[in-house]
C-alpha cells in the first residue's frame, strides 16, 4: 500500500476515496476518515456524503484548497470548528459568532458593507442547513437578520453615495480578467503538453481564476494525471478505455485507489466528470 503521496492535491482525492486508511503528502496526512493539516484535523468525512471543514485551520493552511477540488458533487459541506470529535453546541455557536459579527460590523462600515450581508445570510444559511442535516435544534436568530426594511435603506443608501466607484470597481475587474484570459490563452494546451503544472491563476483583483473548460487528462510517465490532480495508472486507464470502447459497463470498475461511478456520455469518478470527448483525445494521442 502506497502511503505517500507526490502532492496535497492526489492525497486528498485518496483521502475522500477512502480506498485506504492512511496516507500523507507534504503538510497533508489522513488516517481513517480524518484530513489533518500540520497534525491538526483540518477535515473530517462524515456519514457516507458529508464532509466537516475546520475553518480555523483553514485561515491558517492555503492548501486546504485542495479539499474542495476532491469533493464529488452530492456531498454536503459544513465549515465548522468542532469536527474531532464532533460537538454540535460549539458548531452552533461558532455559526452565531459569526452571524453576530457581521450584524455588528455592517452599520458602521464603510468599504465592505455588502460583504457583511453576503456573509451574514451565507452563515444563516448554512446554519439552517446544517440543524437540519443534524437533525438538531434551530436556535434563535431574533434581531440578527440584514435583511430587514431597516438594513436594506441603509445599503441602498449607502451604494447611491458611492455607485460610481462600485461601477468602477467592477469595470476594473472585468477588464483585468479579459487580460488574464487572454495573456493565458495557451495554458490549457501547455498544461496537456506538459509545459506548465498550472491549472488555475491567483489575482489580487479578480481572486481564483480556471481557465480550463472541463476536466482535462495527460500523460506523466506511466500515470494519466487530471487537471483536478489525481493520478492512476496508465495501464488501468488502457483497460477502461478498452471496455468503454467496447460498450461494456464500466460502473464500479477499479482505477488506482478509485472507483468508477458511471459512464454516460461522461467518466463520473468521485468529483470527476470526464466528457468523452476529452477521453478519446487522450486516447488518439496514446495510439490505443
Amino acid at each position: 500500500m502506497k502511503k505517500t503521496f507526490g502532492t496535497h492535491q492526489e492525497v486528498c482525492h485518496v483521502w475522500i476515496s477512502q480506498s485506504q486508511p492512511t496516507g500523507k503528502a507534504g503538510y497533508f496526512r489522513f488516517s481513517g476518515k480524518v484530513l489533518y493539516c500540520n497534525g491538526r484535523p483540518l477535515a473530517r468525512i462524515y456519514g457516507e456524503k458529508t464532509i466537516l471543514i475546520n475553518p480555523n485551520i483553514v485561515e491558517d493552511c492555503w492548501m486546504s484548497e485542495k479539499i474542495y477540488k476532491a469533493i464529488p458533487k452530492g456531498y454536503k459541506t459544513f465549515e465548522v470548528p468542532a469536527i474531532s470529535p464532533l460537538n454540535h453546541q460549539k458548531n452552533k455557536s461558532s455559526f452565531l459568532k459569526d452571524i453576530r459579527r457581521s450584524f455588528k460590523d455592517f452599520w458602521p462600515a464603510r468599504e465592505n458593507k455588502k460583504n457583511c450581508q453576503w456573509h451574514s445570510n451565507i452563515r444563516i444559511n448554512e446554519l439552517r442547513a446544517y440543524v437540519r442535516h443534524f437533525n438538531l435544534k434551530m436556535p434563535s436568530l431574533k434581531g440578527l437578520s440584514l435583511n430587514t426594511v431597516r438594513a436594506k435603506d441603509d445599503l441602498k443608501q449607502f451604494y447611491q453615495k458611492r455607485s460610481d466607484k462600485v461601477y468602477d470597481q467592477a469595470h476594473l475587474a472585468n477588464k483585468r480578467l479579459d487580460y488574464i484570459l487572454t495573456e493565458n490563452a495557451n495554458l490549457e494546451q501547455d498544461w496537456i503538453n506538459g509545459k506548465t503544472d498550472l491549472t488555475s491563476i491567483q489575482d489580487p483583483l479578480v481572486g481564483d481564476i480556471r481557465p480550463f473548460i472541463g476536466v482535462r487528462l495527460r500523460k506523466v510517465g506511466k500515470q494519466i494525471e487530471t487537471t483536478l490532480g489525481a493520478f492512476v495508472p496508465i495501464r488501468k486507464a488502457k483497460l477502461l478505455y478498452n471496455a468503454i470502447k467496447a460498450g461494456k459497463g464500466v460502473a464500479g470498475f477499479k482505477i488506482g485507489y478509485y472507483t468508477v461511478d458511471s459512464m454516460n456520455g461522461a467518466l463520473k469518478i468521485g468529483c470527476h466528470d470526464i466528457p468523452r470527448k476529452e477521453i478519446d483525445r487522450l486516447a488518439l494521442s496514446l495510439g490505443w
